[in-house]
């Protein structure tokens, strides 16, 4: 928080202070009241833009609180009921997934932007965005699939997640290998 936030509320609370105590003993309780009231409001409007930051850090404390509770209640299902510790772990994944998605947007948006500004083919940006979301969801399947304790499937999700992140970059693979043939043939 600014300091000088701090003296700005600190100096209508003063000023508001020092009106009401003249308006009161002048006998215009209800001039004070009004004056208290817009003093109030003034201080929210100063304050708003800080009340928002505070409930978008509550809202990420929340999703961080809200993981650990279900690795601990998943922990504390599997050794009683695995297939219930699972489907919470994965419902868990899927719903901070969710949670977090309203980010992506403004990943691409900046993405967009440095695209934008450094001139580079808009294809590269699909093909970037393809690989980041393969890598994404590559990492969650392996992830959910060695917490259900098929090591060997979360192995071969990882091997396939690598051979489409290839195939997606095929198309960069060919330019580079056209840029090297033009310029050696100079």
């Amino acid at each position: 928080m600014d300091v000088e936030l701090i003296f700005k509320i600190a100096a209508i609370g003063i000023i508001v202070a020092v009106l009401c105590q003249l308006l009161i003993r002048s006998g215009r309780e209800e001039q004070a009241m009004l004056t208290s009231l817009a003093g109030l409001i003034v201080v929210l409007g100063l304050i708003v833009v800080q009340i928002s930051s505070l409930f978008a850090t509550i809202k990420r404390l929340f999703v961080g609180a809200f993981a650990v509770t279900a690795a601990v209640l998943a922990l504390t299902l599997r050794p009683k009921n695995s297939e219930l510790a699972l489907l919470l772990t994965v419902a868990a994944a899927v719903t901070l997934l969710l949670s977090v998605l309203g980010s992506a947007s403004a990943v691409i948006e900046t993405v967009r932007q440095i695209v934008a500004v450094s001139g580079v083919s808009t294809g590269y940006l699909a093909i970037m965005l393809k690989v980041i979301g393969i890598c994404l969801l590559t990492e969650f399947a392996a992830n959910t699939c060695r917490d259900a304790g098929s090591s060997a499937l979360a192995a071969n999700v990882t091997l396939a997640g690598k051979l489409l992140v290839t195939a997606a970059a095929l198309p960069l693979y060919a330019d580079i290998l056209n840029l090297v043939t033009a310029m050696l043939s100079r």
